[in-house]
């Protein structure tokens, strides 16, 4: 009964972690010339990375190592970052403050099981959007 539940729970922040991705992925599309190049939060580049709109749809080209990755999606995406996740980081910050709590022991215990270039990638974001790294790992 237990396990069932902490699968449940479980499954139902992964659908919200992929939710997010689709909803606000990125692509590998180059700029063309028909693109708007501004932003809300005013950065549009970031190393060899860069973040755009074309017919509307906002582009955001990432390129470099996983950690490279990482760091240009939380400075480029920072303000949609903060904001989609606004709710769960209460979640996490109202289960942080419970000692008998498992499920940020068990998102870190996880994380061992997650590939390196993954985990470069959301230390990455974690600094690019100045969000604590365990917030990120719990998240996803």
């Amino acid at each position: 009964m237990k396990n069932s539940i902490i699968r449940k729970i479980f499954e139902s922040f992964f659908i919200l972690g992929l939710s997010w991705v689709l909803s606000f992925g990125c692509s590998i599309n180059q700029p063309s010339s028909n693109i708007e190049t501004k932003s809300d939060n005013g950065i549009n580049a970031y190393a060899k990375s860069k973040r755009y709109k074309r017919n509307g749809i906002d582009i955001v080209y990432l390129t470099g190592t996983p950690y490279e990755i990482g760091l240009a999606h939380g400075i480029l995406c920072k303000s949609e970052i903060t904001t989609l996740k606004k709710m769960i980081f209460e979640i996490y910050d109202r289960l942080a403050e419970k000692p008998q709590n498992r499920w940020l022991k068990l998102s870190k215990a996880l994380g061992h099981n997650i590939p390196n270039e993954y985990i470069d990638e959301m230390r990455g974001i974690a600094e690019g959007a100045d969000i604590d790294f365990s917030k990120i790992l719990f998240i996803n």
